[in-house]
């Protein structure tokens, strides 16, 4: 899929999927910045509405403000009613994967790393998820070294799919839990990337943010 947006909120890969900015993100030459009310969404698109036996990537470039507020990176996810949905997330200070049909009773895949994120520093993030619908098809990444992983809750065995748009910054339609700093570059996949095509992307894009 390859779905990214740049300074002209474009989706550079071939499917040229529409792009909006909501609450006017400013762009600097690193990304956009994000706090409250400001997100990207990419709509409601059938090709990013993964079920849990896709397997996809999502990567993302961004700098924290601070990391003590949970902040949600990239996702699709319905947040009320039976909340299904993917995302991923800062939440706790450590980067987390969630694939969701419900949470009570719980039926979803939640994976963290052990590691904590920095602030004020540009870092990739990035997770691979093989369609198993199990936490060991899921790999997450900071800048292109695989984290180690704490699985939060290995449940899941019905649908993920929903009608909430895709979102950079926050997620639902109340846009909530936006991203409190700057994002740059981010990359949808509608496959699992290898480790090593997780470094060459890394590798491709880093020259903008002085890594």
């Amino acid at each position: 899929t390859g779905a990214t947006w740049v300074e002209g909120l474009m989706d550079r890969s071939p499917n040229a999927l529409p792009i909006t900015s909501f609450g006017s993100p400013t762009w600097g030459n690193t990304g956009r910045t994000f706090d409250t009310g400001k997100t990207i969404s990419l709509g409601n698109v059938t090709l990013l509405d993964f079920e849990r036996t896709n397997s996809f990537t999502l990567f993302i470039w961004v700098r924290f403000d601070s990391v003590a507020t949970d902040q949600r990176l990239i996702s699709k996810h319905i947040t009320t009613g039976d909340i299904p949905g993917w995302e991923l997330a800062l939440s706790s200070q450590k980067l987390e994967f969630a694939l969701f049909n419900d949470i009570s009773p719980a039926n979803y895949l939640q994976v963290n790393s052990i590691e904590t994120l920095s602030a004020a520093i540009f870092q990739s993030l990035a997770v691979t998820y093989d369609g198993s619908s199990t936490a060991a098809g899921v790999t997450l990444y900071r800048n292109a070294t695989s984290l180690t992983e704490n699985i939060v809750e290995n449940s899941l065995s019905l649908s993920i799919q929903n009608s909430a748009p895709v979102r950079i910054s926050g997620r639902g339609v109340s846009m909530e839990l936006p991203i409190l700093g700057i994002a740059g570059e981010a990359l949808i996949y509608n496959r699992a990337l290898l480790a090593q095509e997780i470094t060459q992307t890394y590798n491709a894009t880093k020259w903008r943010y002085g890594v």
